[in-house]
């Protein structure tokens, strides 16, 4: 049986902090926990996006948990 490999690229701007913005990388770390159980997932952060890491580092921010089921 092949494994399967999935990349989620998150693009999501973290600086509105909208519920709306929230909501895609909920649902973003969401899809690759999930492919991830499954085979292999990565999770790329691409042009405005690039700015999450920081933010998702921020313990206070709601995001972590998924952050580090993700293995970030």
């Amino acid at each position: 049986m092949s494994e399967t490999k999935t990349a989620v690229v998150i693009l999501s701007d973290p600086t509105p902090d909208t519920e709306e913005s929230l909501a895609r990388v909920f649902n973003a770390l969401a899809a690759a926990w999930e492919y991830g159980r499954n085979g292999e997932a990565l999770v790329l952060l691409q042009g405005a996006g690039t700015r999450r890491p920081e933010r998702l580092r921020d313990t206070t921010h709601p995001a972590p948990p998924g952050w580090r089921a993700c293995g970030s």
